[in-house]
């Protein structure tokens, strides 16, 4: 669906250039993405978590970091297998342009790096606190921000952020499901009974 609209989207995000705008893609889009000011900042939140031996604290970032390193590495293989131009590489805009894989290093816009980092994070966030609204909303909104200002700025088609966010909120998702605790829980137990033997004993509970 979003291939199908790249132009018409591209044209409609990048046309209304203001100060504002400006500011956002710069300052919020752009480091909300990054993955090594998102990476950098994960990484020094869990050695100091480590240090003070915050638990929750240590496990969120831990969880968060691994995250966008996942979803990265699964944008790079992605980027080298497709090869799409970025709309900044072009004179005349075309959204349809793929080189096919190689290890060159430019022509990397499928799919956005930033907004799967950003989407990620969100997630990430997101589900360990349980999906709750107030963490929820202002993380992907922030997420949201990041994937808008690539567009903004021409670093990215619409479809390569909408395939980012796909990519980065089930890279999020998933992993946290992986980690979390097991709410099923079986204990057994020995015991002696009224007969003079011995009785096995197995008890199941949800929590």
């Amino acid at each position: 669906l979003a291939f199908n609209f790249d132009d018409a989207w591209q044209a409609e995000i990048t046309k209304r250039e203001n100060s504002f705008a400006n500011s956002m893609a710069t300052y919020v889009g752009e480091h909300f993405g990054n993955p090594i000011d998102m990476g950098g900042f994960l990484a020094l939140n869990y050695a100091l978590a480590c240090r003070l031996e915050n638990e929750k604290w240590t496990q969120l970032s831990s969880q968060a970091l691994q995250s966008i390193v996942i979803a990265s590495g699964i944008t790079l293989v992605l980027k080298a297998g497709f090869h799409r131009h970025r709309p900044e590489e072009q004179n005349q805009l075309d959204p349809y342009q793929f080189d096919g894989p190689s290890f060159r290093r430019e022509n990397l816009s499928f799919p956005s790096g930033h907004t799967t980092v950003a989407f990620a994070l969100a997630s990430s966030v997101s589900a360990f606190y349980n999906n709750k609204w107030y963490i929820a909303v202002p993380a992907f909104t922030l997420a949201g921000v990041s994937g808008w200002s690539r567009i903004y700025q021409q670093k990215h088609w619409p479809s390569d952020v909408v395939l980012g966010a796909l990519i980065g909120t089930a890279v999020g998702y998933t992993l946290h499901n992986i980690n979390k605790p097991q709410k099923n829980k079986v204990s057994f137990s020995i015991a002696p009974n009224l007969n003079g033997g011995t009785s096995l004993g197995a008890s199941f509970s949800l929590d």
